[in-house]
């Protein structure tokens, strides 16, 4: 596959966007949008359709469970991979964030291996998903039945 891994992180605080681009690119996710608004975050979501979200749970314009709600909700994100990265992320959190529709969560703070690991896993998960969508956008398919 070819295609670069698109990721948007939606998370209020700067810091731990700033460390995580820096873990992204240092293990070669260079394809990062990060913001700390919720409502940007969607916006970029759906205008850019990224291929692996990464989303905190508090964020104060909208909180990450309704994000993610949201995204599944809606064509051009529904195949995204969403993450929930989060220092809040145990007990009620973690099966809210799975009856939203989050592929996973994980609790921070996670060391640089785990982020690499933790990208290793789901960026070849996020590329395939992309590929297996309908190629056919705004037609329709030919009925071969």
């Amino acid at each position: 596959m070819d295609e670069k891994l698109l990721i948007l992180h939606i998370d209020d605080e700067i810091g731990t966007l700033k460390l995580w681009d820096m873990m992204l690119q240092r293990y070669g996710y260079g394809g990062t949008l990060h913001t700390n608004s919720a409502r940007d975050g969607l916006a970029i979501a759906f205008e850019q359709r990224p291929h692996l979200i990464l989303l905190d749970t508090m964020i104060p314009d909208l909180d990450g469970f309704e994000i993610c709600k949201r995204l599944r909700a809606d064509e051009r994100t529904r195949s995204a991979v969403i993450l929930f990265v989060s220092i809040y992320m145990f007990g009620e959190r973690v099966q809210r964030a799975a009856e939203c529709g989050a592929d996973a969560s994980y609790s921070m703070p996670l060391l640089p291996a785990d982020v690499r690991a933790l990208m290793a896993t789901w960026a070849p998960i996020a590329l395939e998903r992309r590929h297996a969508e309908s190629p056919i956008i705004g037609g329709n398919p030919t009925n071969t039945q």
